[in-house]
């Protein structure tokens, strides 16, 4: 009896130890597991952040190119002006400039965007026979005509403008249509300048008939949100 005890004892002593040895491996594994745990984390938390400096330097250069592009469009635009304003002023540099602060104020001042007027400007110096101090007065009656009708553009409308001053015999009709008002002494007043090759004071009669159709309609439509 006494020698089956103490191997029970010693049996119990035995599977104490290997307990607890078990019980202190399983701790230290746990220790691990939760270092690496903890290491992982942290290095998710790196991938993250560098992640979103990679999102963040993808979205600058996006931005950027997108400015570069913009920045371009609009140089060559200049350029176009600068080139097409050659044929009907010997300061065309100056003037070109002078067109593009009137195209950015109008971008401002209407709902429209500033390469529209630019892009617009170009399309004039195509007609010899427009003044250009009527350029401005142009724009602004192709920006009212854009605003009034949303089914026309801003250089739709310029092509319109330069069409009646043109020739205003048909061009007359095709603005009547678009809503602007001509009395008939006006008509024949308009038809008699040309005639008498005093275009600009032609262009000067079809602008103001424009002006008192449309009344700055563009500019009233952007109060607030140009």
């Amino acid at each position: 009896m006494a020698s089956g005890g103490r191997t029970s004892f010693q049996f119990l002593i035995g599977c104490n130890v290997t307990g607890t040895q078990q019980v202190t491996k399983l701790g230290n594994s746990m220790q691990g597991v939760q270092g690496k745990a903890k290491n992982l984390a942290l290095s998710m938390k790196g991938l993250a952040t560098g992640l979103a400096a990679v999102a963040g330097a993808a979205a600058s250069f996006r931005a950027i190119s997108q400015s570069l592009e913009v920045f371009s469009d609009r140089q060559a635009d200049a350029l176009s002006l600068t080139l097409g304003l050659t044929r009907l002023t010997n300061e065309a540099p100056k003037t070109a400039r002078a067109l593009t602060k009137v195209a950015d104020a109008l971008g401002y001042e209407t709902l429209f965007d500033e390469s529209d007027f630019q892009k617009g400007f170009v399309l004039l110096t195509t007609f010899k026979d427009i003044a250009v101090s009527n350029y401005r007065a142009i724009a602004e009656a192709a920006a009212d005509m854009a605003q009034a009708t949303p089914t026309v553009s801003v250089q739709s409308a310029f092509m319109q403008l330069a069409k009646a001053m043109g020739d205003p015999a048909r061009g007359l009709t095709a603005l009547r249509r678009s809503g602007v008002i001509f009395t008939e002494q006006q008509t024949q007043m308009v038809k008699s300048l040309v005639k008498a090759n005093k275009h600009f004071e032609a262009q000067q009669l079809i602008l103001k008939a424009v002006q008192a159709s449309y009344n700055n309609l563009s500019k009233i439509a952007a109060k607030g949100l140009a």
